[in-house]
């Protein structure tokens, strides 16, 4: 068995599965610190505290960043923010989680080691339960997908299809270099997967860029979890 250490609680399942087999068993091993200042990190949103803290927050609290692009200050009795920029939609997702679990929250404040590892336990739980369902539904969206391409003419779709499963969001070029298929062919088999509607149109990143959408839906939390 071999031992790998990671220290950015945010690395995705599917990140760590480009560089390790983790098809037929994955043993993950916490340490734990009562000192720890992470509580919970989860779609983007990482929630903390500080265990000494200094300011104007005399009332319980706890802080959440989201993808360093914004943070907030939000209260443990109400769920409201206190202090911060956090835009309207993420603050809403925040303040939820934060209500839903106020009672750990609270021990977790008050140095309460026992609530908090109760409380960091059933938060990995619930993350598991969601990387297993992902898992899952992106096993069984490819199985659909691989069924509707069968329409499509020649092996060279096979070659393909396993490079946008893996960049998810990629360029004509990108797939031709990665696949080792000839630039017209591959121009012409996405768009007949645009027309299978399998892959879209995607220029967010790049003007001629596309999505494999439904397996980026997943991703991202916008496919509806838990079916």
């Amino acid at each position: 068995m071999e031992l790998v250490e990671i220290e950015d609680p945010t690395i995705l399942l599917s990140t760590i599965s480009k560089y390790y087999d983790i098809s037929k068993a994955l043993h993950i091993f916490f340490v734990l610190s009562n000192q720890a200042g992470d509580i919970w990190v989860e779609d983007g949103l990482r929630y903390y505290m500080h265990s000494k803290e200094a300011g104007r927050h005399n009332l319980p609290h706890i802080h959440v960043d989201y993808k360093h692009e914004c943070s907030a200050t939000i209260s443990l009795y109400d769920g409201k923010m206190v202090d911060g920029d956090m835009p309207r939609r993420v603050m809403k997702r925040a303040s939820k989680k934060i209500m839903d679990n106020q009672r750990y929250l609270m021990e977790c404040r008050r140095g309460n080691t026992a609530g908090y590892i109760k409380f960091f336990l059933q938060c990995v739980i619930e993350q598991c339960n969601a990387y297993i369902y992902k898992l899952e539904r992106i096993k069984n969206i490819y199985k659909e997908d691989m069924q509707s391409i069968e329409v499509i003419k020649g092996t060279a779709v096979y070659r393909i299809m396993p490079v946008i499963m893996k960049q998810i969001v990629f360029t004509k070029k990108e797939v031709q270099e990665m696949s080792g298929v000839s630039y017209n062919s591959v121009s012409n088999i996405i768009n007949q997967l645009v027309e299978l509607k399998i892959v879209i149109p995607d220029d967010t990143v790049n003007k001629k860029g596309f999505q494999y959408k439904r397996i980026y839906d997943v991703f991202v939390g916008t496919d509806n979890l838990w079916g």
